[in-house]
């Protein structure tokens, strides 16, 4: 996984991790023998999973922050996903 800057939760010391697309492109490529790797890119990670919190919030990270919708505790499911990217 190419590291994820996301404001609010990590971007206060992610700056050490970080890679362009080109240095992520490399690494796959260097390391394509071994059977076990699935790489995702920021792009490929970017609102592209289902994520509840402790809280029961669904959020998102497609914009490069969480983004929380209400609880499904307290709240309609489908109306809470829809809620978030």
């Amino acid at each position: 996984m190419q590291v994820l800057p996301i404001v609010g939760q990590n971007d206060i010391k992610v700056d050490s991790c970080k890679i362009n697309r080109k240095q992520f492109d490399a690494f796959v490529v260097r390391h394509s023998r071994q059977k076990s790797i699935i790489p995702e890119s920021n792009n490929a990670m970017r609102g592209s999973y289902v994520m509840i919190d402790p809280a029961g919030r669904f959020f998102d990270n497609s914009e490069g922050k969480h983004n929380y919708s209400d609880s499904i505790i307290s709240a309609d499911i489908e109306n809470t996903i829809n809620e978030v990217n």
